[in-house]
């Protein structure tokens, strides 16, 4: 989402899912994610959701909402037309830039798992 040169540490992120939520059809799930790093000193990390923003907003079945503030924080949503959704939000505090989202819905019993 963001050049690695504006990235002074990783925080966490999902390398292995460990859970499932329901989603409102019937038998489907989707998966979670998260990645959460602190940007580097000298990056505005409000005009980095900014341009993050404008940039999904032009891919291929992607849609943005306007950037919102909410004391410290920053954030704009992310949805797909095949369901994935996204939210990306910067704190001013800590200057941490965390990206949270979920899959697509799918039926459990037709996605190829090598584990469940």
């Amino acid at each position: 989402l963001v050049p690695k040169e504006d990235v002074a540490r990783t925080l966490s992120k999902t390398t292995k899912a460990t859970m499932l939520f329901s989603c409102t059809e019937h038998d489907t799930y989707s998966w979670p994610g998260h990645y959460t790093v602190v940007l580097a000193s000298g990056v505005d990390g409000v005009r980095t959701v900014t341009q993050v923003s404008d940039a999904w907003s032009r891919q291929p079945g992607w849609s943005a909402s306007p950037p919102s503030v909410d004391g410290t924080y920053t954030s704009v949503r992310f949805t797909h037309a095949d369901g994935r959704n996204l939210k990306l939000s910067f704190d001013s505090r800590d200057r941490s830039l965390a990206a949270v989202g979920t899959s697509a819905c799918f039926y459990l019993a037709t996605y190829p798992l090598n584990e469940y």
